[in-house]
């Protein structure tokens, strides 16, 4: 080693497929509402689990390319819990909490 160095060119990485996402409201008492903005029509999954990880609601829906939304009625007991929202090109993770 002769303590010559190069540097390599920096490449910028980006997943313009990954959908625009928001849940709401937050907390929620009976309807929680997934809204998405996608790049493509796509077959999506939702999941909604527990603390512990035990999934109690999941749904395969098909996403249309624009704005897409998803009512999501519930009787889940009150607490934290995470909806996991998944098509071809990404994964999108949220924290909610049931009033």
């Amino acid at each position: 080693m002769d303590g010559a160095y190069e540097h390599s060119n920096t490449i910028r990485i980006s997943n313009t497929d990954a959908p625009e996402a928001s849940v709401f409201p937050n907390p929620f008492d009976d309807k929680l509402t997934l809204q998405l903005k996608t790049q493509q029509t796509s077959n999506a999954t939702i999941e909604i689990s527990d603390v512990s990880g035990k999934i109690i609601y999941q749904n395969i829906f098909k996403t249309e390319k624009g704005l897409n939304s998803l009512e999501i009625f519930s009787s889940l007991n009150t607490g934290m819990y995470f909806l996991k929202f998944k098509n071809n090109s990404t994964e999108v993770f949220y924290k909610t909490l049931k009033n």
